[in-house]
């Protein structure tokens, strides 16, 4: 194709071999005096309906004769997204191609950084920080000024037989202990238990074998205290005994600000109202109702 100041090359090389002469190259400077190489990209853009590949070649031979033009005004010109200049530039700057210009030519000539740095994002709402709780987190301390849960716990069981979690913080005190590094998962459970098991994905198989230890017979009495996220399927293993959902938020340890989730104190055995009496102070009993209005739990003791 030829136009009135001569042949348009149609590979699209360098500047200087896009025109056969310099005859012709005096043409189209004098009649596109500003940006020859603009005039020239944009004439082949028209005539010739450009593959992808094609496209990425034409994206590749700008950069390299102009790393310095910022993407978006390369993408402007050959009517591409500037995400495909962006990789374009980023595969010829990894193979050294082109270098890595830390400032580019934006659309209208300003001289801008390479790379921006993101705006600074002030959270004015919240003034601290909320505390998360570790997969092996337990709950050891109470807010203060209010009695700790597992203060409540020896008045409703007496004597403690097990606690499987024990940790040297505990306010319970028990005839047999075990820590996290003894497992007490591996150990048969007997007797009277407090369980504070750790919180986390954890939490699911010291339920677990609390409730089998229980319907076996082996532990004849429980209370547990857990975190109260009643949604997880762990939680729901304990529906048929009663709960107290207790008020305010427990403190972990060496934590200080409360947990940002409420906490449950479940009770195992049949000694209910004497649990309902002793935790009723620290929060709300619930018992789940069968469908003819008896507890699960009096219906096992009446069988």
């Amino acid at each position: 194709m030829r136009s009135r100041f001569g042949p348009l090359d149609e590979d699209l090389g360098l500047p200087e071999h896009l025109l056969p002469d310099g005859i012709h190259n005096y043409c189209i400077d004098h009649v596109i005096s500003d940006d020859p190489w603009a005039y020239v990209i944009s004439a082949n853009l028209h005539r010739r309906h450009l593959t992808t590949e094609q496209k990425r070649d034409l994206i590749a031979r700008v950069l390299k004769a102009r790393p310095q033009s910022s993407n978006n005004s390369i993408a402007n010109q050959i009517k591409v997204d500037d995400k495909t200049v962006a990789k374009v530039r980023r595969e010829l700057e990894g193979r050294s191609e082109i270098p890595n210009v830390e400032v580019r030519t934006d659309t209208k000539g300003r001289q801008q950084p390479a790379t921006k740095q993101p705006p600074l994002r002030c959270r004015t709402w919240r003034s601290r920080q909320r505390p998360t709780a570790s997969p092996c987190t337990q709950a050891r301390y109470h807010r203060s000024g209010t009695r700790h849960p597992a203060l409540s716990v020896s008045e409703v069981l007496g004597a403690v037989d097990l606690d499987p979690c024990w940790h040297p913080n505990s306010p319970v005190r028990a005839t047999t202990t075990y820590t996290e590094e003894q497992n007490g998962l591996s150990v048969e459970w007997h007797g009277r238990l407090f369980l504070n098991p750790p919180y986390g994905r954890a939490i699911d198989a010291w339920i677990e074998k609390l409730v089998s230890e229980h319907v076996v017979g082996r532990v004849i009495e429980a209370v547990a205290l857990v975190p109260a996220r009643v949604d997880t399927e762990w939680f729901r293993r304990l529906d048929a005994f009663p709960r107290c959902f207790l008020r305010g938020r427990l403190t972990f340890t060496n934590a200080e600000n409360p947990a940002p989730f409420p906490s449950a104190a479940v009770y195992i055995g049949e000694n209910v109202a004497k649990f309902a009496a002793t935790f009723g102070r620290l929060g709300s009993i619930w018992v789940r109702l069968d469908d003819d209005g008896i507890p699960p739990f009096l219906r096992r003791a009446a069988s």
